[in-house]
């Protein structure tokens, strides 16, 4: 063999083994897919830690209609909460109510905004935006003495109004007006005007603002930096306050609550006894999982404020697991008609081609609350764009791998339901409307899905169903 032979052989090897390459490598996504776990309906239940009755209900009832190319699972976080209700900020977060001691005992600076002169103006205040109303959450008892502005305010707008509103009701409890002929006192470059002592009362939530406010200045015409003082933790402000904005709105506060002094030598026994609670219920959970094969754990702690990331996690994990042609999401509260629902997808079987389907029962113009469960200070807009209610909604392949693969990247709005509309707006999917998703506690012998319910009450649901067809009752 000659050396041109035994060249030409060794480069048409190289040349077949990186074919051979490139070949596999183009075809590896394919065997990957072809490996997977092949499910017309996957459905991701969201539950608790602790529903263990919920769960159990759910196996014995509707969840028996899954099987073969149908599978369900319970979606639960793989971590604690190790923080006690009792104290935390509120009861859907994680978030600890610091309140320091020596701030229920006096307060030492009576302004809720502190003001301090600009070091460097003009650098200070690049991308800062003013603050003309403040949502926040009292977390022990304080008496409000008088309301304010900043003063420079007044020489743009010398008449302007100042006053408190319970959140939940909007109802106005506290209200003062600013004027060329009463300007108020001057103390620390805010003005104050005298109110009827009132009390914001703990765990209440208000708002403070000023209203009708002409937002046509720019902040170097008002010239002063801004910090909002929490006081040791009493005062929780709800909005988004970057180190920039200029807060205007103020308070002139006493705090007079020392029974709450009682509750702070119980922290750390509370926090303590709620740790040996978790713990014990992660050992129920750890062999229920073992037992059962049907609790999918996603890393986040499982509280109400995860469930967007909770749905997030499902999604990413499915799509790497699984081949879905349709995903279900819903509730351990939740009775969902499974015959029914699978009659349903032959028929938009047929639309679930190379367009984003969405099947549910849309809420529409809904607005963005500022206050309790559902209080969103994130999303800017007045109104949310349509979501389907939370006791079951599917969507097709299209969706769910648009879903999988943007998760890191989707900002996580309160409540899964919302957020999945926020999300789904940026595709403009094609919605099925389907009014048999119900969104009350009504029922309807045709009723694909009911929300709210007790472990009792989905165990009476299917039993009826077995009997007569209809789970509402025969």
């Amino acid at each position: 063999m000659t050396a041109w032979h035994s060249l030409w052989l060794f480069v048409c090897g190289v040349i077949t083994s990186v074919t051979i390459h490139f070949l596999l490598k183009s075809i590896q996504p394919s065997l990957q897919e072809y490996a997977k776990e092949n499910l017309t309906l996957a459905i991701g239940i969201l539950s608790a830690p602790e529903n263990f009755q919920y769960r159990d209900a759910i196996r014995k009832s509707w969840k028996t209609k899954t099987g073969n190319n149908i599978k369900a699972w319970f979606i639960i976080g793989n971590q604690d909460c190790q923080i006690h209700p009792d104290n935390r900020i509120d009861q859907y977060g994680c978030d600890e109510s610091r309140v320091q001691k020596e701030n229920l005992l006096v307060l030492q600076n009576n302004l809720l905004t502190i003001v301090t002169p600009p070091a460097d103006l003009k650098m200070g205040k690049i991308g800062g935006t003013i603050v003309d109303k403040l949502n926040m959450k009292v977390m022990s008892d304080v008496h409000v003495k008088r309301l304010g502005v900043v003063t420079k305010l007044l020489k743009y707008e010398p008449e302007l109004s100042v006053h408190i509103l319970e959140a939940w009701t909007e109802t106005v409890i506290a209200h003062v007006k600013f004027s060329k002929l009463d300007p108020g006192i001057i103390v620390e470059d805010c003005v104050f005007q005298p109110i009827p002592d009132i009390i914001l009362h703990k765990n209440y939530e208000y708002i403070l603002e000023i209203e009708n406010l002409r937002l046509n200045h720019c902040l170097s015409d008002l010239g002063v930096l801004t910090k909002l003082n929490h006081f040791g933790g009493i005062l929780h402000y709800q909005n988004e306050i970057k180190q920039n904005d200029m807060v205007l709105p103020t308070m002139w506060l006493e705090i007079k609550d020392t029974g709450h002094l009682e509750h702070m030598k119980m922290t750390d026994k509370l926090n303590m006894e709620w740790k040996e609670r978790n713990n014990l219920v992660r050992q129920h959970l750890r062999e229920e999982k073992d037992s059962y094969k049907d609790i999918l754990f996603v890393d986040t702690v499982d509280i109400y404020r995860n469930l967007p990331k909770k749905i997030l996690l499902f999604h990413k994990w499915l799509f790497k697991n699984t081949y879905s042609r349709f995903v279900l999401k819903t509730d351990d509260d939740c009775f969902v008609n499974m015959d029914l629902v699978h009659t349903s997808l032959s028929e938009l079987d047929e639309r679930n081609d190379n367009t984003f389907i969405w099947w549910g029962n849309f809420r529409k113009q809904w607005l963005v609350q500022k206050f309790g469960k559902w209080a969103d200070f994130v999303y800017s807009a007045d109104v949310y764009p349509a979501f389907a209610c939370g006791s079951g909604n599917v969507v097709n392949r299209n969706v769910h791998q648009w879903i999988a693969k943007n998760a890191d990247y989707l900002h996580e709005y309160q409540g899964e339901d919302v957020s999945m509309g926020i999300w789904m707006a940026a595709i403009s999917p094609t919605r099925v409307e389907d009014g048999r998703w119900q969104c009350s506690n009504s029922c309807t012998h045709d009723a694909l899905s009911r929300p709210e319910l007790e472990p009792s009450q989905i165990k009476v649901h299917w039993e009826n169903l077995l009997m007569c067809s209809d789970p509402c009752g025969c």
